[in-house]
């Protein structure tokens, strides 16, 4: 009995410090609280490449270092070689941090995490493989396609191009485009439809099957959707679950205004009005303030919003969410502002968004420490 007890120990002990330990997964997205999705040691890529996150989890304490350092090599032979390197963003008090790489090469890779101090905190092996074995073609077929956003299709072609919609509170329909360089090749595919949550896009809302034409280039589905928000539409080859195409689109819930504003970033507001107008600002080691100003083309008709700040990454996305913070304004101006103090250099993505979650407007701005 006594013995039992000692090895029922020993694994929870092991299963406990399991979850605590510094670890690297290879996954195809995270969720909002840092949890891989899609972990896979192995993965296929296009001629075009292929991304994969790489997401470092410090078990759950904070990373001390500002910066961490990922070394990538790759198998030559019996040994690894340095093959590439990249730099991790991690804010204060974050307990884990990632980097979406771009794998363009078939091999076996070797992936180490290092801090400021060339410390290995976690270390990890993928291998990538080409589509088809030795060639990235399907067939005689590769993919180089773009997806397109519209209205309506005329003719086999888009009618328009846009990257924001306003839908009823039924909901609405949108047409997904795919064109690629040459023939498609496959017959099946699969459209995913994930929803942003927090900094990532970890809510998937749907995974929808369709037949194409494989002798054609492009193709394209009609998609409804139902709720407002920011949205990430894959195109997938089904048979070899590889992607084809991507894209990015914002959906909007009709409600009682219309929004046609611009925003400014001031050093002040004086009567009402902004000061200045600059998109660079400089701030000392402590954080530095500034004002967010908006104005719309008549009264905004909402006294709910939330301001959220987004930090431009290495991969040159803006999906790492800063602050979300709720404000309560005039619902009959048509201009506000808002102070908000920044603590570090970057690139940021400023949107301002109603109650329901409609964007009413959106900004970039450079911050430089003096």
């Amino acid at each position: 009995m006594k013995k039992l007890l000692f090895t029922t120990f020993i694994a929870f002990l092991f299963s406990a410090l399991s979850l605590q330990a510094q670890n690297l997964y290879f996954c195809s997205d995270i969720t909002s609280t840092g949890e891989p999705i899609g972990i896979a040691s192995s993965w296929t890529i296009t001629s075009g490449g292929g991304f994969v996150q790489l997401l470092f989890n410090n078990g759950g304490k904070p990373i001390k270092s500002g910066i961490l350092a990922v070394k990538i090599d790759k198998e030559d032979g019996k040994n690894y070689t340095k093959f590439d390197s990249k730099v991790m963003d991690v804010e204060a008090n974050q307990t884990y941090t990632s980097y979406n790489y771009n794998f363009k090469e078939a091999g076996n890779y070797r992936v180490t995490i290092l801090d400021n101090n060339k410390l290995e905190l976690a270390k990890g092996y993928v291998t990538i493989s080409l589509k088809g074995g030795g060639s990235t073609n399907y067939g005689s077929v590769s993919y180089n396609a773009k997806m397109t956003f519209t209205t309506d299709v005329v003719d086999g072609e888009p009618a328009d191009d846009y990257t924001t919609f306003n839908i009823a509170s039924t909901g609405g329909y949108i047409y997904v485009y795919v064109m690629n360089d040459k023939r498609l090749g496959i017959t099946s595919t699969t459209l995913k439809v994930k929803r942003k949550s927090g900094s990532y896009y970890s809510e998937e809302v749907a995974s929808e099957d369709y037949t194409v034409n494989p002798d054609k280039a492009g193709t394209f589905m009609k998609y409804t959707f139902y709720s407002a928000g920011d949205y990430k539409v894959e195109f997938l080859d089904k048979e070899n679950n590889t992607t084809i195409a991507t894209g990015y689109v914002t959906i909007n819930v009709k409600g009682g205004s219309r929004y046609n504003a611009k925003m400014t970033f001031t050093t002040d507001v004086v009567d009402g009005e902004p000061a200045d107008d600059y998109s660079t600002f400089n701030i000392s080691k402590d954080g530095g303030f500034i004002y967010v100003y908006v104005m719309n083309d008549k009264k905004l008709n909402t006294t709910s919003t939330t301001l959220k700040v987004y930090k431009k990454n290495y991969s040159g996305s803006y999906t790492e969410e800063i602050t979300s913070d709720a404000y309560t304004i005039n619902a009959d101006k048509a201009g506000t502002f808002m102070k908000y103090t920044f603590y570090k250099p970057g690139d940021y993505k400023v949107v301002l968004n109603d109650g329901d979650e409609n964007q009413i407007a959106s900004g970039y701005v450079t911050i430089n420490r003096k």
